[in-house]
């Protein structure tokens, strides 16, 4: 039996493909398979003994050349081979007719979903086909390579790492190191560099062997490339950027992985900002910990033996399982409140800056990701997710604060799904009037609200809200307070007795 794979390992592609196709290709070698294997010319690195070592045959591509699936079905059938196995991005499929196929089974390995090819059969790994399902239940699929161990973290030290790749620009380096600059000194920071040699930096410490230091590392400021599922595999709290448009994922697709801290590389040049949230995360490293922990959980160990049960089970005749991309969840009925996660994030940022929330905030500006998140882990809030059958609902938060002598909550709610029913705000607000009251039964409720928010002003009234006057001792409280302009906003109060 013959398998013929070809990967996409051409300078800019990263080394992403060649890791999770060598882990699919030893389970070929396992069970008694001839593997040929065509890649691009390039740089194999400390990959290069170990492709030799597993290829029957070993061919190297031209880059410039044209990659269209054709000629690569005409060597695999010239070359008798049962499955043929596509990591690319590159190859065309324009004058593909699966005609030509014969006895051939055409794989492609798949980590975007995209359109299917009549007559070819995708392997579809990682964050983006959801949890799939499988032996061991709803799982990512996502080869890992063989990881150091991870050593016990020593309480005192904190070690960031800065990843961007197995090819870091020269400007990524820069930035990397303009962010470490604004670090507090206690924290040791690393960056990823194959080229140490050409690094232009002072009082850096640069790694050319990932594996060297990745077991040690407190947080990782990394490309959203093959590290993420690596970084979940290890448990290793991140911070994901997009460093291409390939790597540009949803951020409730990195939750599946426990990565919930996802920015943009322009918000790496945001160097103060970039610093305070990695001092923020390290001074709260375990509220990462515990959800990259429950990511872990989500990654199937056995994703390459899974992919070559997957590809062979054809052969030589049973019938293809299919694989689910969807997870249907039940709905258990009934209401909940709970203490917010660091995983609600980025729902509640997303509703905190729909246009109709924005509209009746103080301040109606957008909320920058960056500024969100540092705000997450600086606020003092008591927050809460009101939960309606399951689902998050409403995010609400309350503060108590003291002002000669005077102890006032000051809170807020945001709905998290449209059409939220309206009388669930009742709950809500009364639930929460409750729960400040067994906090401090002395205290009183403050409350702005703007003026075009009637239903809003219409709840707190029933609830027994009232409205501040000039002559009330809250007023200038409230006023010092919430700082708005008074022709778009009312001043309410509640009093427990």
């Amino acid at each position: 039996m013959k398998a013929l794979f070809f990967i996409d390992t051409a300078e800019g592609s990263g080394k992403g493909h060649l890791v999770r196709s060598v882990e699919i290709i030893k389970q070929f070698k396992k069970n008694g398979w001839q593997v040929m294997i065509i890649i691009e010319k390039c740089r194999l690195g400390k990959f290069e003994r170990e492709i030799k070592i597993l290829a029957d045959t070993l061919e190297f591509l031209d880059p410039n050349k044209e990659i269209d699936i054709n000629y690569f079905i005409k060597k695999a059938r010239d070359s008798n081979c049962h499955r043929m196995v596509i990591d690319s991005y590159k190859m065309s499929y324009k004058n593909f007719t699966k005609n030509i196929l014969d006895e051939l089974e055409v794989f492609r390995i798949l980590d975007n979903p995209t359109l299917q090819i009549d007559g070819i059969r995708d392997i579809k790994l990682g964050i983006r086909f959801n949890l799939q399902e499988t032996k061991e239940g709803l799982k990512i699929i996502y080869p890992i390579r063989q990881l150091p161990d991870k050593k016990p973290e020593d309480d005192k030290t904190r070690k960031v790492l800065f990843y961007f790749g197995s090819e870091p620009s020269n400007q990524q380096v820069k930035i990397a190191n303009a962010i470490i600059a604004k670090l507090n000194p206690s924290i040791t920071s690393y960056i990823y560099n194959p080229n140490i040699s050409n690094a232009d930096a002072e009082n850096i410490s640069f790694v050319d062997n990932i594996d060297e230091i990745l077991p040690n590392v407190s947080l990782l400021v990394c490309a959203a490339s093959t590290i993420i599922y690596e970084a979940a595999y290890l448990e290793i709290p991140c911070i994901t950027v997009a460093t291409n448009t390939s790597q540009e994922n949803h951020d409730h697709d990195l939750g599946l992985l426990g990565h919930f801290i996802n920015l943009e590389e322009i918000d790496l040049r945001q160097y103060d900002k970039m610093a305070k949230l990695i001092e923020n995360i390290i001074s709260k490293l375990g509220v990462l910990k515990t959800e990259v922990g429950k990511g872990r959980k989500n990654l199937l160990d056995s994703s390459s033996l899974y992919i070559y049960n997957y590809i062979i089970e054809e052969f030589p005749g049973s019938k293809t399982k299919t694989i689910k991309e969807k997870v249907e969840t039940s709905l258990k009925l009934g209401i909940n409140f709970r203490s917010i996660t660091l995983a609600d994030s980025n729902l509640i940022l997303n509703c905190r800056n729909s246009p109709e929330i924005r509209e009746l905030m103080v301040d109606t500006q957008v909320i920058p990701k960056l500024s969100h998140y540092n705000w997450w882990f600086e606020n003092e809030r008591s927050s809460f997710i009101y939960e309606l059958n399951s689902n998050p609902s409403v995010y609400l938060w309350h503060e108590q604060f003291a002002d000669n002598r005077l102890d006032y909550f000051i809170g807020g709610w945001i709905p998290l799904v449209k059409n939220l029913p309206p009388l669930s705000l009742f709950t809500i607000l009364d639930w929460q009037i409750q729960f400040t009251k067994s906090i401090n039964s002395h205290a009183k409720w403050l409350a702005v609200i703007n003026k075009k928010n009637v239903f809003t002003q219409f709840v707190n009234n029933k609830l027994g809200f009232k409205k501040i006057t000039l002559n009330d001792p809250l007023y200038k409280v409230a006023t010092k307070k919430f700082n708005v302009d008074e022709q778009d906003f009312n001043f309410y109060k509640y009093e427990f007795n």
